[in-house]
């Protein structure tokens, strides 16, 4: 690890991609442990089971929502639906019931997120050690190799690490995981998506931005942000404060 830091030029390098270096990977492999392993089940599964109960979609695109009004017409009735075709991004949004649906897809994705936020937090204790002793040594070798690191940029990469490569990994994909069963309905991978999106973003501690495309729909979702963002602060602070080897079990 030493060298490795000794050969990039930012401690961002570790996640642009900009530097070959084989400590990502390490990292990975360390994770798929039985340590990490049992740690994501254990922490993961209650909420998975839970969560794949959902069986409406949180889709909230409102092009999206509106056809779907069209579509779900059109099976009950047989009939064309009276709703105009080829209308717009903003021309769907604008609807009354489009309104409504994405609202209240918005309070149950919020719901549903508050959830993994809190499971993950309250499972630091459960966090594999050596793993979080990983993430101390990266601290301690980067503030001495490099000076100019910030306590925001370490925050940047203990959150790749810990949360992109780790956790949010098996909330994309638990089939592959074990988390959960093989035969994941369709509608609950898409939603995990969708969770897993608005998850990455807090972590990150970025809001959502109604300029960028594909954004814009979760722009509501920056208040469940600004309410979790000193919780996850503390988090991910507290990932890297544990003893020395030989104080500790690894």
């Amino acid at each position: 690890m030493e060298k490795e830091i000794g050969a990039i030029k930012a401690l961002g390098d570790f996640i642009s991609g900009q530097s070959e270096t084989v400590l990502p990977k390490m990292i990975n492999s360390y994770n798929k442990r039985k340590q990490g392993m049992n740690f994501l089940k254990e922490t993961l599964e209650p909420l998975l089971t839970e969560f794949i109960k959902i069986n409406l979609t949180l889709e909230l695109n409102p092009l999206q929502v509106y056809q779907a009004m069209i579509n779900e017409h059109e099976i009950k009735t047989g009939e064309p639906s009276p709703l105009p075709r080829g209308v717009t991004a903003e021309e769907a949004a604008e609807n009354a019931e489009v309104k409504s649906i994405i609202a209240d897809r918005l309070e149950s994705l919020s719901n549903v997120c508050q959830k993994f936020v809190d499971g993950i937090v309250k499972s630091l204790d459960k966090l594999p050690y050596g793993l979080r002793w990983l993430m101390k040594q990266l601290r301690d070798l980067c503030l001495k190799a490099l000076p100019d690191t910030t306590e925001d940029d370490i925050s940047k990469v203990i959150v790749y690490f810990v949360y992109y490569r780790f956790i949010n990994l098996a909330i994309v994909q638990p089939d592959a995981y074990k988390i959960a069963n093989d035969d994941l309905p369709p509608i609950a991978r898409k939603n995990l998506i969708t969770v897993s999106r608005v998850l990455q973003n807090l972590f990150n501690f970025r809001k959502f931005n109604k300029d960028t495309p594909g954004e814009t729909p979760f722009v509501p979702l920056n208040d469940f942000i600004d309410k979790n963002a000193p919780m996850v602060q503390e988090y991910v602070a507290a990932i890297y404060q544990v003893p020395e080897i030989g104080r500790a079990h690894v």
